[in-house]
């Protein structure tokens, strides 16, 4: 089975990546579990863990600048899902976009959710990186749009829908009854001039 959506993408190593490769022993390649995996991981190049405190931003480098030269696909940084449940650590502007021009060297804003800091460790896997199509958009400056659309008709008739069955269900669920004054003294236990006050409430309300 062949993957039909294939993207060819380069990536260059920082000097700061080179570095810590030779120092601490982890290869800064991408291993993917499989040729259809969508996302590789993005690692921390930082020379020293970095503490990210809570409820504040620290952008922190990758070590890798890409090179994608198809105009019909853009990369995305995302969040990794492990980071985000265990941590509380995020990628800010998830996800963060970079078109197929974009040369520079790959930073993520790393926030912090949670109410305790955290602490980021070098070579730790901090994002992941996609490779997505890109829809181009023809746009056209009109004096009129059409409002009349399926879609805003299909709205409409779910609101109706809605609107109609709320009605129908209050006036069963809280049906009213015609109660005479005898029966309110009888239930509520109400005197002669405490009926009529709450009377005359009720039409000052109705006045106003």
């Amino acid at each position: 089975m062949k993957n039909s959506h294939l993207c060819n993408i380069k990536f260059k190593k920082r000097q700061l990546a080179r570095l810590l490769e030779v120092r601490d022993g982890i290869s800064w390649s991408f291993n993917k579990v499989s040729h259809f995996d969508p996302y590789i991981n993005l690692r921390a190049a930082i020379p020293k863990p970095i503490t990210i405190k809570a409820h504040t931003t620290v952008p922190v480098p990758t070590g890798v600048t890409p090179e994608l030269n198809s105009p019909n696909y853009k990369m995305q940084v995302t969040t990794v899902s492990k980071l985000a449940i265990e941590k509380g650590i995020i990628v800010l502007d998830s996800p963060a976009t970079l078109d197929y021009s974009f040369r520079g060297e790959i930073w993520v804003m790393l926030h912090n959710i949670s109410n305790e800091d955290c602490t980021i460790r070098t070579n730790q896997f901090i994002a992941q990186l996609s490779v997505e199509p890109v829809v181009r958009m023809n746009i056209d400056y009109v004096d009129e749009i059409e409002t009349d659309t399926p879609s805003l008709g299909m709205v409409r008739w779910i609101y109706d829908y809605i609107h109609n069955r709320f009605k129908s269900e209050k006036k069963e669920q809280y049906a009213t009854e015609k109660y005479s004054k005898e029966k309110i003294l009888k239930i509520l236990n109400l005197t002669d001039s405490e009926i009529e006050e709450l009377e005359s409430i009720e039409k000052s309300e109705k006045r106003e």
